[in-house]
């Protein structure tokens, strides 16, 4: 049983083709995450990792990398048919693959950032996404991160707009500003019911950035997702965090500062 679970992270990608990398993402940069390997998530993988789900299940294709870079992203998306699929994206590729997206997700959404040298590319890509797919699916909505200067090309497109606080390059674990809310019952909401799946099949507990594997709580190349979910080394964590001593659960957890609430 996979008791708890909301949402999980899939990265079909661990490669970003924007045209000039976020100055603040150290996902890509190789002094803040140097073990970054770059690679696609093997179908096979991909199709086991599905069999083992069931909707209403959120489905985010993201983690160190832009899911619109995976080759085979329209039968990815096909795969998970019947549930809440979330993609988020820089939105350079969103015009080019349009027609692999729409009708196939429930949310696209791209990531506005302060002081963007490829802010043309980017609405131009969006202006077309929006021609092709008119009034079908998916919801596509902006995300502002951090403040955004000269924001009225964007508020033209007419969509939704969502903010969310700038985290610092370290590790998005860490804000620039004010801490990020938490919960009433103090225990972080992704370790409790939002893990994440790397493209080689490694499990982990977070989507927080971990540049040495921290927060590693299995391998599905080795076990099955319930085995992971089920298994001690998420339970000694869990134990931890209820303890209200989240300073021994290990990982990233004794210096993060997210619990698991998006801050904008």
């Amino acid at each position: 049983m996979l008791t708890g679970l909301s949402q999980i992270n899939i990265e079909l990608s661990s490669f970003c083709d924007r045209a000039t990398l976020c100055g603040f993402c150290g996902h890509q940069d190789r002094k803040t995450n140097p073990n970054l390997k770059f690679g696609h998530m093997d179908f096979a993988l991909l199709e086991s990792i599905r069999a083992q789900l069931s909707p209403p299940l959120v489905i985010s294709c993201h983690r160190d990398g832009d899911s619109l870079v995976y080759p085979r992203l329209r039968e990815a998306l096909e795969l998970f048919e019947g549930f809440p699929v979330s993609v988020v994206t820089h939105g350079e590729a969103l015009d080019r693959r349009a027609d692999e997206v729409i009708g196939r997700c429930t949310t696209v959404t791209v990531s506005v950032i302060p002081k963007d040298k490829d802010r043309d590319i980017q609405l131009q890509s969006v202006r077309g996404f929006l021609q092709k797919k008119g009034d079908r699916r998916p919801v596509l909505q902006l995300k502002f991160v951090g403040n955004i200067e000269n924001p009225e090309p964007y508020l033209a497109l007419g969509v939704p707009v969502i903010g969310r606080r700038l985290h610092a390059k370290g590790g998005n674990w860490t804000y620039q500003s004010e801490d990020p809310p938490v919960p009433e019952i103090r225990v972080c909401l992704e370790l409790l019911g939002h893990p994440s799946i790397d493209w080689q099949g490694r499990v982990f507990a977070c989507q927080r950035l971990a540049p040495n594997g921290e927060g590693m709580i299995g391998d599905l190349r080795e076990e099955t997702l319930e085995q992971i979910w089920n298994g001690p080394v998420r339970a000694k964590m869990l134990r931890h965090h209820l303890d209200g001593r989240r300073d021994l659960a290990g990982g990233l957890c004794p210096k993060c500062r997210y619990w698991g609430i998006p801050a904008d």
